[in-house]
C-alpha cells in the first residue's frame, strides 16, 4: 500500500516538543507534545519515514533536534518562521 505525504509541523522548545501531522489534504492525522529527552526525541524520529515532510522553526536547539531525525530515510526537515506559516 503506497502512503501518501505526512506534513509534520514542530514546535520545539527547551524542555520539551509538540507536534502536528496533517495527510495532503489537510486532515489532522495526529498531534501530541514530547520531552526533547535522547530517548523521547530518538522514539518520536523512529516512528517517521521518507513519506514525512518536516518544518520547525530556526532556534539554538533546533540542530540536535535535526541531527536525531533518520536522515537515512531521506528525510530533510525544513526551517519555517512562525508568522509565516499556517499551521504548528
Amino acid at each position: 500500500m503506497s502512503r501518501g505525504s505526512i506534513y509534520v509541523g514542530i514546535d520545539l522548545h527547551k524542555r520539551s516538543f509538540s507536534f502536528v501531522m496533517l495527510s495532503e489534504s489537510g486532515e489532522k492525522l495526529s498531534e501530541g507534545k514530547r520531552s526533547t529527552s535522547f530517548e523521547e526525541v530518538c522514539d518520536f524520529a523512529s516512528q517517521l519515514g521518507h513519506h514525512h515532510h518536516i518544518a520547525l522553526e530556526p532556534l539554538d536547539n533546533c540542530y540536535w533536534f535535526m541531527d536525531q531525525l533518520p536522515a537515512a530515510a531521506g528525510m530533510r526537515p525544513r526551517f519555517i518562521w512562525p508568522i509565516r506559516a499556517r499551521c504548528v
